[in-house]
């Protein structure tokens, strides 16, 4: 399988090596299914594929799901009726707005129990059977991918400690934050002004003239120009700090020495 995508979902981790203890077992074991409906979706997704387990009991493992589904499609039916107006102007389901807001409770409730029960489970398991998952071998091209990563990501953390920035990228990631900064101001504080308002049963052609676009007002225009800016700048710093990251890796292995681990950074910035 591809290393990046193991290395993206933590394959060699304890929580991950936790996960593969649970979706080993045979049949349909409550840590199982909690795993399977609580856990984070994509890396439950990729170590089953990584595992071969067999797509059939996956699925049905995954069919309580459906305590999630069922409040969640709920939530919206009751927000289309509530915006039901009758003959004479009032609300013809008058009730659907709390048993909506009813619905939505019952979503976030069964969601944090899933998730709570998922943690739960891999917790218990890195406690009971540590030996077990001490005995997964680690895999070893990730494990070859996450020490490349850690040498890059010191060297990055050690090129932009700020006493080593130059003048001009310090100018361009200040200009960054600030113009971020004020992009949140205006989409947290005056929303009202940045776009139009607009409801779960409007239509494009009725409310919004027949262009999509003219559901962002000025202020909401600035504000996306001001969160563009801001993200060209960070990326004009980032591959300024990655190149010069590089750099040092490279003069660093021509010594025969190594970039500074996290601790040695934190100690370094400090002095």
């Amino acid at each position: 399988g591809s290393v990046a995508v193991k290395q993206m979902v933590s394959i060699n981790s304890e929580g991950m090596r936790a996960m593969r203890v649970i979706l080993s077992d045979k049949g349909f074991s409550s840590r199982k299914i909690f795993v399977l409906v609580g856990g984070p979706d994509w890396p439950v997704s990729v170590l089953c594929g990584i595992l071969g387990l067999d797509l059939l009991p996956i699925l049905v493992g995954t069919l309580p799901v459906v305590i999630l589904v069922v409040p969640t499609v709920l939530c919206g039916s009751f927000a289309y009726m509530g915006s039901l107006e009758g003959d004479n102007g009032l609300d013809k389901y008058p009730w659907a707005d709390t048993m909506g807001a009813v619905a939505s409770a019952v979503t976030a409730g069964a969601m944090f129990y899933f998730m709570l029960a998922a943690a739960a489970a891999v917790k218990s398991t890195l406690e009971n059977e540590k030996d077990i998952i001490d005995a997964i071998p680690l895999d070893e091209d990730v494990k070859e991918a996450d020490a490349v990563s850690a040498e890059k990501s010191d060297a990055y953390r050690r090129v932009t400690i700020w006493s080593n920035v130059p003048f001009g990228m310090k100018c361009i990631i200040i200009l960054s934050v600030t113009m971020m900064i004020g992009c949140c101001y205006l989409l947290a504080g005056f929303s009202s002004l940045c776009f139009e308002e607009y409801d779960l049963m409007y239509t494009i052609r009725e409310h919004l003239g027949g262009n999509w676009t003219n559901i962002i007002l000025l202020h909401g225009r600035i504000a996306l120009l001001l969160f563009t800016i801001s993200y060209v700048l960070l990326f004009t710093f980032q591959t300024w700090a990655s190149k010069k990251a590089n750099e040092l890796i490279l003069n660093l292995r021509s010594e025969g020495l190594s970039p500074l681990n996290a601790n040695e950074v934190n100690s370094y910035a400090a002095a």
